[in-house]
């Protein structure tokens, strides 16, 4: 995967999904209801293991060897959409989800289009939609 299609994946994901991944008031790659963070949907399904809960991308990408090299290749993406995934304030209004995901793009010089969609489609806000 290129950059913006890990990018283009996380975004759908999180359109479908409309919520965090947590255990208790932490962020997990995967909770225990099936809910996935932005980094946690991009690890295939047969090379995850709960001992890679509590671990950084970095040193998740180091530790578990059988990850793609793609998530390797692109670290630094991985480890801006965990950090959009897993700030609080992301998720408590449309316009910090909004800023959170365009700094990502604008960082890497992704295609933002798919922003807003996203946006609306967790919110739920018809306002939000019309964006």
């Amino acid at each position: 995967m290129n950059e913006q299609e890990i990018f283009d994946t996380v975004l759908d994901h999180l359109a479908k999904q409309k919520k965090r991944s947590v255990q208790g008031s932490s962020c997990v790659y995967r909770s225990q209801t099936g809910l996935k963070c932005a980094v946690g949907c991009l690890i295939p399904d047969e090379l995850y293991v709960p001992t890679m809960e509590n671990e950084t991308v970095g040193t998740l990408l180091a530790e578990f060897p059988a990850l793609p090299e793609w998530m390797r290749k692109h670290g630094g993406l991985l480890t801006a959409l965990q950090m959009t995934h897993d700030r609080h304030d992301s998720w408590g209004s449309p316009e910090a989800m909004r800023a959170g995901l365009q700094e990502v793009a604008w960082r890497y010089n992704l295609d933002g289009s798919k922003i807003d969609l996203t946006v609306a489609a967790i919110f739920g806000d018809e306002k939000e939609k019309a964006v």
